[in-house]
């Protein structure tokens, strides 16, 4: 796959630019140029894609484009695609017509996206084991807060969870045509509580690719669940929510002032009472406070309460207020209802 993004990145700068841009482009180099030249080019889908690729190794897949006579470079360092190269990239079009990069967007979240799935199934797969001493395969603390701070929040049934989570990436995955070996990549590449995943070296030998083709068909798959999610959001259950929540939800200026209140440990009435609100406009922005992981229901709830709203919640298809209201007993509350929803399943 990288063969094919550096022809076509070769072919789109028509030796106006070194193969040097090349590199910067693909490492996402903060630099006018480079960000111009993406630009002008119509190569901002490639920008940042590969940010930790070293120089040594894009050379050595550039020296293997020239091996290959597709392309030859000058003693200035530009690259000329000669009509074998064009050829050799018409055919792997075909391969590769299926990608869903788009760099200038996902290049800083994208990687960040994949080790927080990784380390959340991980993680999610040996809680529902029972097995709560393991080795993260993911070593970033930063990772590991964000999967931590996640889960704390969310208090979710790990079993309820790992369905969602399998329903999200069920619903991608079939949704979409991916180059070849992409979702077995994909799959091989997750570690769970019963099989530990491979990692990129081992995942170049098993499908005879390059380390660097296979950080391209992860990248490929994760700019294209972020794309989606950022289009449908509500139609998924746990994949908006696992980076960078507080971003991905903003809270209304009003909320904001709302929460100040609530996070000094006011309650509603006080809040209402504060701000010159009806409870039921408080109760709302505690909704929107909820969907960014910051309440708790066992503040609002008691556990039977929960339980049985929860218990209406799995046995439903709908998300509909009324329907569920009426499955439950009087003393649940409309706000109860609406606060479970945004814990467990935000906007399914």
């Amino acid at each position: 796959m990288l063969k094919y993004i550096l022809l076509y990145c070769i072919d789109a700068l028509r030796a106006e630019r070194s193969v040097a841009n090349v590199y910067y482009l693909l490492r996402g180099k903060k630099s006018t140029q480079t960000i111009q030249d993406s630009h002008l080019y119509n190569l901002t889908n490639f920008f940042g894609v590969y940010r930790t690729i070293k120089r040594k190794d894009f050379n050595r897949v550039v020296d293997e484009l020239v091996k290959m006579n597709l392309i030859k470079i000058s003693e200035q360092g530009f690259a000329h695609m000669n009509e074998y190269g064009k050829e050799y990239l018409v055919n792997q079009y075909n391969k590769f017509q299926h990608l869903y990069l788009k760099g200038m967007s996902y290049e800083k979240s994208a990687p960040q996206f994949l080790a927080t799935l990784i380390l959340l199934i991980q993680t999610v797969t040996n809680i529902h084991m029972k097995n709560y001493r393991f080795i993260p395969v993911i070593d970033d603390v930063a990772i590991q807060s964000n999967v931590k701070r996640f889960l704390q929040s969310k208090q979710l049934d790990m079993t309820i969870l790992l369905k969602d989570l399998y329903d999200d990436l069920l619903q991608i995955l079939s949704s979409r045509k991916f180059p070849e070996y992409s979702k077995d990549i994909f799959v091989d590449y997750i570690t769970s509580a019963n099989e530990v995943g491979l990692g990129q070296q081992q995942l170049a030998v098993k499908y005879n690719i390059s380390k660097e083709d296979i950080h391209c068909y992860l990248m490929n798959m994760i700019h294209l669940i972020l794309e989606e999610i950022r289009i449908t959001a509500p139609t998924y259950k746990v994949l908006p929510y696992i980076l960078d929540q507080k971003r991905k939800l903003p809270l209304t200026e009003s909320a904001i002032v709302t929460y100040k209140y609530y996070s000094s440990g006011y309650t509603i009435h006080e809040i209402a009472n504060q701000r010159n609100l009806k409870e039921s406009t408080v109760q709302d922005h505690i909704i929107e406070i909820a969907y960014m992981g910051e309440v708790k229901w066992s503040n609002h709830m008691n556990d039977k309460e929960f339980s049985l709203i929860r218990e209406v919640l799995e046995k439903s298809n709908t998300k509909q207020l009324k329907t569920l209201k009426d499955q439950l007993p009087d003393f649940i509350t409309y706000f109860q209802i609406k606060l479970v929803i945004a814990l467990w399943h935000k906007n399914c």
